[in-house]
C-alpha cells in the first residue's frame, strides 16, 4: 500500500551506479518500480478489495460463509455471479436462482498480492534511508535484533511440547510490575515536565497532559486494589501485547536511527505487511475442527465439520480396529461408474449424493413425495429410511447451520463384480455412532459417513459442562468445561477449566468453548470444543500492537510540529498588529497585552460553545421535581428491574418498549401536552383501558391501514381503542404471514408481524404486572390456572420487578410481580 507522503528528490537515485550502465539499470529499474508504487493503484486495489468483501457477503445468502471465504477471499480469481446483487430481501418478487452469467474478478489472495506489491515499491521508492556511517549501521543491527524479539515472541505462542500461553511470572506478579510501571511512567513525566526548557510550551503540554492521566490511573489502581485487577484471561492477553509491544518499541529504535521522522509511517507499514503474512499463514496451513464430548466420556480425535469422508471399519480384531477412509474429494471424484482400489475391501459405486439432507420414514411419505423422491436403497437401513435433499447452510442463517450430507453407494463384490446391495449412509447416524453393517465375503464391515477425523497423542475426557444464563432468560451468557487432559509422551495428567474467551493452547493447538448441548430425553449434557491448530496466531497481537506504536509516534511527531508551527505563529509581531494601538508596534508591554487578547479570541468560541451545550445538557439532566399531588414519576422510574438479562431501571424499560412502538420515547396524551414513558408504562400495567387510548402504535404500511379500516394521519400513530374491533383480522393476516416463511413473505404480511410484535410488547407488560385472580368459591382451580399462565408467562422472558429477598434464594432469582403476588 503507497503512501502520499512524498519524499524530497535527491542526487542519491541518481548515484547508486558507480558507471552510466549501473545508472540505466537504476533509471529502468525506477521506471520499473514507479507504476507499482502509485498512489492511484493503491486506490483501485482498496477499491477492488471493497468490492470483493461486498460480494462475498451478499454470496452468503446462499452459501456457507466456509465455502464463501475458500471461493471469493482465499482464492487468486473470484467467480462471481450476477444474481448474487439481488438478494431475496431487496427483491422479493425476483427469481434470483433463475438469474443467468457470471464475470470472473481478482480474488483475496490476488488483490492481496498486489497490495503488497505496492507497498514494497512504494518503500523502495519513497522512503530512503536518511542515516550514514554508524548510524546506519546502528540502525540496521537495532532492526535485526527488533526482528529477531519480534519472531521470538511469535514463536513462544507455538510450543508444541505443552501448555503455552503463560508468563514467565505469576499473574498476580505480573498486575503489581505493572502498576509499578504505570508509578515510575508517573514519575518521570514529572521529572521530564519540571526539567524540560520552558521554552517548550508544546512538549511540556503533551507531557504534563500524560502525566495527569497516568496519576490517575494510578491512584485509581491504588484505591481500588484487587478489585481493579484484571481477570486471569485478561492478564494473559496483556501478558502478549506487552511482548508484542516491547518488539515494536525496538524496531521503532532503528527505525528512528534509518528513517529520522519517517520511521513512525515505516513502522507503520511493517505492522500490516505482517498482517497480511498472517492470513496467508491461517489459509495455507490452519485447521480448524471440533471436539464433542459427553460427559463422563473421553476421546482423542478432533473433526472438520466442513469435511466428510467414508469410514470403513473392520472389528472383526478385538485389539484394534481397521480403518480405511476415503476422502471426500475421492469420493465425489467419480459420481458415475465403479471405483476399485487394492487397498478396499470391496467396489463401491455412488449411486446419489446429497450435501445436505434429512432423514424421513419411509412409511411417512405421501404418495406425491414417492414419486418425487425416488428411493435408490436395495439394502440396510435405507429399506425403511429416505434421505431427503435439503437448502445447504447459509451465511446468513440464523443459528449457524451445519450441513448434514447423505449419499447411498452400492457395494460390488470384488470377485464376482455382484452388487451386495445399496446402502443409505448418513451423517446424522454417524453422529449418533450408528453404522451401517456389510458383509463382504464373511467378513462383517460398518461403513461411516461422517466428518473427517484428526487422531490426537492425548486424549480428553470431559468431566463437567455448565451452561450459564442470563438472569430471566434463556439466552447464554457462558459456557464453561471441565476438562482432564491426558498425554503419556509428554507425561501430562491434569485437569483444566476451559471456557469462553478463556481458552486452553497446548501442543500447538487452541481448545475454545464453542458450544453446548443437553440432551432432551436423556438429559445428558454435551459441550463443544473447536480446536484450532494455527503456527502463527500471536502474529496478530504482534502486528497490531507493531502498528499502534507506528502510528503514536508518527501521530506525536505531526502533533508537536503543528504544535511547534502555532506556537511559533502567535509569537510572530504579525500576529498581534491587529490588537496593537497605532504607534506600539516596538512596545514590548503593549506587545504581551496583544498576545493576551489575542489568545482569548482564540479560545472565546470554544469557551461559548460549551458553555451554551453544557448548560443545554445540564437542564436536560436536572431532576423533575414533581407537584404535591402528583406521583413522583422520576423516582418510580428510578426502581430497578431485571430484563433481557440485565437489571436496568425501570424508565429504561418504559423507554425502550415505547420506541419499539412508537419510534419515540415519549407520547402525546389526548390533551395534546407530551407525556414521558414512564407514565404510559404505569397506565400500561396500572389501567390498561386508560393506555389503550393512548395514540403510540405507529402504522405506516397502506394496505396494513386499509386491513384495520384506519385512515392515514399525520405521524402515523394510532391507539388500541382504534383497531381493536379489527384484532380478529389482524390474527389471521399474521397466520397467515407466519405460513409464508421468512423469505417468502411479501412486504404486506412483514410489517403484519411487526405490529404483532408490537401487541406482544404491550401483552407482555400487562401480563407481567397483573395479578393472578383467585376466588374464594373456586380458589383450588384459580390457583392452577394462575399456575398455568405464569409457566406460559415465564417462557416469553418478561421483565421480573421482584428481587430475591427470602432465604436460600439465589441473586438471579427475580420473579415476575404477577408470580410474587
Amino acid at each position: 500500500m503507497a503512501t502520499n507522503t512524498l519524499s524530497d528528490q535527491t542526487d542519491e537515485t541518481a548515484t547508486l551506479g558507480s558507471d552510466s550502465g549501473g545508472a540505466n539499470f537504476n533509471e529502468t529499474f525506477l521506471k520499473f518500480l514507479t507504476p507499482l508504487a502509485s498512489l492511484r493503484l493503491t486506490v483501485v486495489l482498496f477499491a477492488m478489495a471493497i468490492f470483493i468483501i461486498l460480494a462475498g457477503t451478499l454470496a452468503q445468502v446462499n452459501k456457507d460463509i466456509w465455502v464463501v471465504i475458500d471461493e471469493y477471499f482465499r482464492t487468486g480469481i473470484a467467480k462471481i455471479e450476477f444474481k448474487i446483487f439481488f438478494p431475496p430481501s431487496f427483491f422479493p418478487n425476483l427469481d434470483q436462482q433463475n438469474i443467468p452469467g457470471f464475470f470472473l474478478f481478482p480474488g483475496g489472495w490476488l488483490i492481496g498480492f498486489l497490495m503488497g506489491i505496492n507497498l514494497f515499491a512504494a518503500h523502495l521508492i519513497r522512503f530512503k534511508v536518511q542515516a550514514k556511517g554508524s548510524q546506519r549501521t546502528i540502525g540496521w543491527t537495532i532492526i535485526a535484533v527488533g526482528s529477531l524479539i519480534t519472531w521470538l515472541v511469535i514463536v513462544s505462542g507455538a510450543n508444541k511440547d505443552g501448555f503455552q500461553g503463560y508468563s514467565l511470572l505469576s499473574w498476580q506478579a505480573l498486575w503489581w510490575l505493572l502498576e509499578a510501571g504505570v508509578g515510575l511512567a508517573t514519575f518521570a513525566g514529572c521529572v521530564l515536565f519540571f526539567y524540560m526548557d520552558k521554552q517548550r510550551k508544546a512538549e511540556r503540554g503533551l507531557i504534563l497532559g500524560f502525566t495527569i492521566l497516568l496519576g490517575c490511573l494510578l491512584g485509581w489502581f491504588i484505591s481500588q486494589g484487587q478489585a481493579a485487577r484484571f481477570s486471569d484471561s485478561s492478564m494473559r492477553i496483556l501478558w502478549q501485547l506487552i511482548k508484542a509491544t516491547f518488539a515494536g518499541c525496538v524496531l521503532l529504535s532503528g527505525c528512528i536511527f534509518l528513517f529520522k521522522k519517517r520511521a513512525g509511517i515505516v513502522l507503520l507499514h511493517a505492522g500490516v505487511g505482517l498482517m497480511m503474512l498472517s492470513e496467508l499463514i491461517v489459509g495455507t496451513m490452519a485447521v480448524e475442527t471440533q471436539m464433542t464430548i459427553s460427559e463422563g466420556e473421553t476421546t482423542n480425535f478432533a473433526h472438520d465439520i466442513r469435511e466428510i469422508e467414508l469410514a470403513i471399519i473392520d472389528e472383526t480384531d478385538p485389539k484394534e480396529d481397521k480403518v480405511t477412509i476415503i476422502p471426500k474429494s475421492i469420493l465425489l471424484a467419480r459420481k458415475e461408474g465403479v471405483v476399485s482400489d487394492p487397498k478396499l475391501p470391496f467396489d463401491y459405486e455412488l449411486v446419489k449424493y446429497y450435501p445436505n439432507a434429512s432423514l424421513r420414514k419411509v412409511s411417512s411419505l405421501t404418495p406425491e413425495e414417492k414419486k418425487e423422491n425416488e428411493n435408490p436403497a436395495t439394502a440396510g437401513i435405507g429399506m425403511d429410511w429416505i434421505a431427503l435433499p435439503m437448502r445447504s447452510a447459509t451465511g446468513t442463517d440464523m443459528g449457524g447451520g451445519v450441513d448434514t450430507p447423505a449419499a447411498y453407494i452400492k457395494v460390488i463384490d470384488k470377485k464376482t463384480s455382484e452388487s451386495l446391495g445399496v446402502y443409505l449412509l448418513d451423517l446424522e447416524m454417524a453422529l449418533q455412532e450408528i453404522g451401517q453393517p456389510v458383509v463382504v465375503d464373511g467378513t462383517p464391515y460398518q461403513l461411516y459417513l461422517r466428518f473427517k477425523r484428526y487422531y490426537k497423542p492425548y486424549s480428553v475426557t470431559l468431566n463437567d459442562v455448565r451452561k450459564d444464563d442470563y438472569a430471566g432468560t434463556n439466552t447464554v451468557m457462558s459456557y464453561s468445561s471441565d476438562i482432564k487432559l491426558v498425554d503419556p509422551e509428554n507425561k501430562v495428567d491434569r485437569d483444566i477449566k476451559v471456557w469462553m474467551n478463556n481458552p486452553l493452547r497446548y501442543s500447538g493447538e487452541t481448545f475454545y468453548q464453542s458450544g453446548y448441548h443437553a440432551d432432551p430425553t436423556t438429559g445428558k449434557e454435551m459441550t463443544t470444543l473447536s480446536v484450532v491448530t494455527n503456527v502463527g496466531w500471536m502474529i496478530p497481537y504482534v502486528s497490531c500492537m507493531i502498528v499502534v506504536v507506528g502510528m503514536l509516534y508518527h501521530f506525536m511527531i505531526t502533533l508537536m510540529r503543528y504544535l511547534n508551527r502555532r506556537e511559533k505563529q502567535r509569537n510572530e509581531p504579525s500576529a498581534v498588529n491587529e490588537f496593537l494601538p497605532p504607534g506600539k508596534e516596538n512596545d514590548l508591554a503593549w506587545q504581551n497585552r496583544a498576545r493576551v487578547q489575542a489568545k482569548i479570541t482564540d479560545y472565546l468560541v470554544p469557551i461559548l460553545i460549551v458553555v451554551i451545550f453544557g448548560g443545554y445538557l445540564m437542564s436536560k439532566a436536572r431532576v423533575p421535581k414533581p407537584e404535591s399531588n402528583e406521583m413522583n414519576l422520576y423516582e418510580f422510574g428510578q426502581l430497578p428491574i431485571l430484563y433481557e438479562g440485565r437489571t436496568k431501571p425501570v424508565d429504561t424499560l418504559a423507554r425502550n418498549s415505547l420506541r419499539i412502538i412508537s419510534g419515540k420515547q415519549e407520547f402525546t396524551d389526548q390533551n395534546g401536552d407530551k407525556q414521558p414513558a414512564i407514565k404510559w408504562f404505569l397506565d400500561t400495567i396500572a389501567k390498561p383501558s386508560d393506555a389503550f387510548e393512548y395514540d403510540v402504535i405507529r402504522i405506516e404500511n397502506p394496505e396494513l391501514l386499509d386491513t384495520l379500516e384506519l385512515t392515514k394521519r399525520p405521524g402515523f400513530r394510532y391507539s388500541f381503542d382504534d383497531f381493536i374491533e379489527k384484532m380478529p383480522e389482524l390474527m389471521k393476516q399474521s397466520d397467515l404471514a407466519r405460513q409464508a416463511g421468512k423469505g417468502k413473505a411479501t412486504l404486506y404480511q412483514s410489517r403484519v408481524l411487526d405490529l404483532e410484535k408490537k401487541i406482544g410488547v404491550v401483552d407482555l407488560l400487562i401480563q407481567s404486572f397483573k395479578p393472578p385472580e383467585i376466588r374464594a368459591e373456586s380458589a383450588r382451580d384459580d390457583l392452577i390456572e394462575a399456575i398455568r399462565r405464569h409457566g406460559m408467562l415465564d417462557r416469553r422472558n418478561p421483565p421480573r420487578a421482584i428481587p430475591p429477598g427470602g432465604e436460600g434464594e439465589k441473586e438471579d432469582e427475580w420473579q415476575t410481580y404477577s408470580y410474587a403476588w
